[in-house]
């Protein structure tokens, strides 16, 4: 449904490759994703900005 839509913005970027200016799809898993069992997690994994958007 929303492949379309990230295909042209990727496109109109004009830089070639992967880079962070350009439109993605980021999958967190669900482990990362529990608030219960992030704070045991966050010294393996500091996810910060992912724990503060929750």
């Amino acid at each position: 449904e929303y492949l379309p839509y990230l295909k042209t913005a990727a496109k109109a970027s004009g830089t070639p490759g992967l880079s962070c200016n350009k439109a993605a799809v980021i999958n967190i898993s669900t482990v990362a994703g529990s608030i219960s069992t992030m704070p045991s997690l966050f010294e393996q994994f500091p996810l910060l900005p992912y724990c503060v958007s929750k």
